[in-house]
């Protein structure tokens, strides 16, 4: 809830799937101007009313709110309006996207969907630099700040130094970078430096 009032106005705010909450997703599109969220719905969440169907896995849905979460969160309206958009990525089940987003010829269904999918891309590149980069010692060495930071950009600046090295042999190989590891890469670099 802190955050919020730092959220930026014509954004779109992509939220985890343990941030489904109704109070954060109100404050979200009642403050400031043009102000969205597009969160993944737990498989648990599925009582709500269909009110049109917008297109194949697109739907306007209305979502009635409990009186628990409506005596702690008053402001909070009784009905909350949604767009419930159920899509299958290649090598997952089929996941409902949750979003203010209700729009359906400015925000496409699918382009919402590959919207989502980007930020697992970020949740990649994060797992990349805490598990495969620090190899799981997520702590920071250094005591002064100024050492922190000197220490977060060398991780940051090696990273992308990885990933450039990567774009590059995904350019030569003909794929998308995406399609190389990064462990391997990463791996490969190291070796290097050794030898």
């Amino acid at each position: 809830h802190r955050l919020v009032s730092a959220i930026p106005d014509r954004s779109v705010t992509v939220l985890d799937r343990y941030y489904h909450n109704y109070s954060i997703w109100h404050a979200i599109n009642s403050t400031g101007e043009q102000r969205h969220f597009l969160v993944r719905g737990r498989d648990d969440l599925r009582r709500w009313t269909v009110v049109r169907n917008l297109g194949p896995g697109d739907d306007l849905v209305e979502i009635t709110v409990s009186k628990q979460t409506r005596w702690k969160h008053p402001e909070i309206p009784q009905v909350f309006r949604v767009r419930a958009i159920q899509r299958v990525q290649a090598g997952f089940r089929t996941r409902t996207l949750l979003t203010s987003l209700l729009d359906p010829v400015k925000y496409p269904a699918d382009e919402i969907a590959r919207l989502y999918h980007e930020r697992w891309e970020l949740e990649l590149a994060y797992d990349e630099l805490k598990t495969v980069t620090l190899e799981r010692e997520e702590t920071i060495r250094s005591r002064s700040p100024e050492r922190v930071e000197q220490e977060l950009w060398g991780l940051l600046i090696a990273y992308n130094l990885v990933r450039r090295e990567m774009e590059v042999v995904a350019s030569r190989a003909g794929v998308p970078p995406s399609r190389i590891s990064f462990a391997g890469a990463l791996r490969l670099v190291r070796d290097l430096i050794l030898w």
